[in-house]
């Protein structure tokens, strides 16, 4: 055997050797680590033993793992009440009395106690309001428990959410030497607002609507109206709104997109008829009038009546937002009513002729822009031209001059004024007429009407409306309410119901067809009217006294189904409706209130 030879086998021998060696001691150390028993200290903990009993997977009686003893830790330390440091929790092993068993020992270090909280950066929610809330996840006087800082943030971005705003707090830090937590709040603010979208719409026009300005916390109810606002100038097709990043952390751009849509008008008709001749009508109408929102109208209307009829409406005469609007026309009108209660059952056209004109301005008394106050003065002579009243009515009665102011006052909470979905309207108003305002009439009117909105989510709305009004004093004819038709009573013709009084309710169930971004342009409707317009007499040229049909509230009920259809004119309104006398259809414009 060569020398080479012989060292080669003494190493091979050498190795299994200590191969062997090493496969003993394996057995050895193997058969020394049964796990016997399972500790956790120290025995005194606050933390709910229990909880973190329940969190220990490693079984007694099997041998050591320490996988799942690391694991195990790592469960015990997510309850969020014991230090994280190796140092201070940690797991190790206790001779159990056999050299083959050990006792697995869990060494937990629980947090302090806090011992108070601290709030920095809010300014619209009250400091007491925000411990409350931290308070239900982490007390004083109870282990700082980090797993509960994910809820914190939840519930401290909740009650801003809840006052309208958006904020938020940065990770909560706690002095494990004092003890005290402190929560840093983030309130978002706008750092600028941007139009985009607009074509003919000036700028100014939106600007001047939004209440959100820079420097200002964003506030989403702030938001949201000054996209109702925009959409209630009816003068875009849809505003919506999003957010961008600012140039500083917990700044926001705001940015509203605006689509605009048709707001001019030009239409003229021609006819022609056996009785009236040539009959015919030209309208202009223009709802964002030099890009401003100024809204002008004009219709003339020739053949068996004659209406010459123009209206302009500035929304911003000054920079606190007084509106004004002036009004000039001369028409002449058939009004269909019941006959008086003496000449019986029936009904006659009243060819009722009115020229004159209106002034009303218009004065936001709050902030919010929610509350309004409005006077009108109007001055017009009034002629009912009906032959069959000519020598019934005293002349004094059925024509005349009626100068008169209105004071109203408004408190309105809708979202869209025009189909609404939530919130109102209350409106009061008292009317004098002559006395100091002229005219040969002196009477006072009396009005009351109130609208209520509820959304039931994607079923529909329900649309309630409540009117009532009262005139007092040397009231003429033409100068009464008149109940029935397509905006009041529907199932009855137009105007069938006349008085120095009316009493008015409405129901609707609206519904639009498809759901969410696929809802549709068309709106199913439900409704019921019930209402009356009575009282008042008037005397005639030889002294008979000549009542309104109803001397009392005799309510009327009026039910049927309808529909909306949404057009670059606005909502197209079609009512089938049913009522004492029979089955009535009845058309119109936007939505019945």
């Amino acid at each position: 055997m060569t020398e080479t030879a012989r060292r080669r086998l003494v190493f091979i021998v050498a190795a299994v050797l200590l191969l062997g060696l090493l496969l003993e001691a394996a057995g050895a150390q193997y058969k020394e680590v049964i796990v016997t028993g399972v500790l956790v200290e120290p025995p005194d903990l606050k933390t709910n033993k229990a909880a973190v009993e329940q969190r220990i997977r490693h079984e007694v009686g099997q041998p050591l793992n320490r996988q799942t003893a690391d694991e195990d830790l790592q469960s015990i330390l997510e309850i969020g009440t014991f230090r994280k440091d190796k140092q201070l929790s940690y797991w190790e092993t206790r001779p159990a009395g056999d050299e083959n068993s050990v006792i697995l020992v869990y060494h937990l270090t629980e947090n302090p106690e806090v011992k108070a909280i601290d709030v920095q950066g809010n300014t619209v929610v009250p400091k007491e309001r925000i411990i409350a809330e931290v308070s239900k996840y982490i007390s004083v006087g109870h282990v700082f428990n980090e797993a509960q800082v994910r809820e914190i943030r939840t519930a401290v971005e909740g009650v801003y959410y809840d006052m309208g705003y958006f904020g938020g707090i940065e990770p909560p830090q706690f002095d494990y030497d004092t003890g005290v937590l402190t929560v840093v709040v983030m309130e978002y603010y706008v750092a600028d607002v941007v139009v985009r979208g607009l074509t003919k719409t000036k700028l100014k026009t939106v600007n001047r609507e939004l209440k959100t300005a820079p420097g200002d916390l964003m506030n989403a109810d702030t938001i949201q109206s000054d996209i109702n606002r925009l959409r209630n100038l009816d003068i875009f097709e849809n505003v919506t709104v999003k957010f961008e990043e600012g140039p500083e952390i917990g700044s926001q751009v705001i940015v509203f997109q605006a689509v605009e849509k048709k707001t001019g008008s030009l239409s003229v008709g021609v006819g022609y008829s056996n009785r009236e001749g040539i009959l015919g009508f030209a309208e202009y109408r223009e709802r964002n009038l030099g890009g401003m929102a100024r809204q002008l109208s004009g219709r003339v209307e020739f053949g068996s009546v004659h209406v010459y009829d123009i209206t302009y409406i500035e929304p911003w005469l000054a920079a606190d937002h007084t509106s004004l609007e002036v009004s000039l026309y001369d028409m002449s009108l058939r009004r269909s009513r019941s006959t008086l209660a003496v000449a019986g059952p029936g009904e006659y056209l009243g060819l009722e002729s009115r020229t004159g004109g209106a002034v009303t301005v218009q004065h936001p008394i709050n902030d919010k822009e929610t509350q309004w106050v409005s006077g009108r003065y109007r001055y017009e002579r009034i002629v009912n031209q009906d032959p069959r009243l000519v020598n019934v009515i005293s002349p004094s009665l059925r024509q005349g001059t009626v100068g008169s102011m209105s004071v109203r006052w408004s408190y309105d909470t809708r979202d869209y004024v025009f189909d609404p979905t939530k919130g109102g309207r209350v409106e009061v108003g008292v009317e004098q007429a002559g006395l100091i305002f002229g005219g040969q009439h002196t009477f006072t009117r009396l009005e009351g009407e109130v609208t209520r909105f509820i959304s039931v989510g994607s079923f529909g709305t329900i649309a309630l409306r409540g009117v009532y009004g009262t005139i007092q004093g040397n009231v003429p004819i033409f100068e009464t309410y008149a109940v029935g038709g397509a905006d009041s009573l529907r199932g009855y013709r137009e105007d069938r119901f006349f008085g120095v009084s009316q009493v008015l309710g409405q129901l609707e169930f609206r519904k639009y067809l498809g759901s969410g971004d696929k809802k549709s342009d068309i709106q199913l409707v439900a409704f019921a009217d019930v209402g009356d317009a009575y009282g008042g007499q008037w005397r005639a040229s030889d002294g008979t006294i000549y009542r309104s049909e109803h001397r009392t509230f005799t309510p009327k009920l009026g039910y049927g189904i309808g529909v909306r259809v949404t057009t670059a004119l606005g909502p197209i309104r079609l009512d089938f409706a049913f009522g004492d006398e029979g089955p009535r259809t009845h058309f119109g414009l936007y939505q019945t209130f």
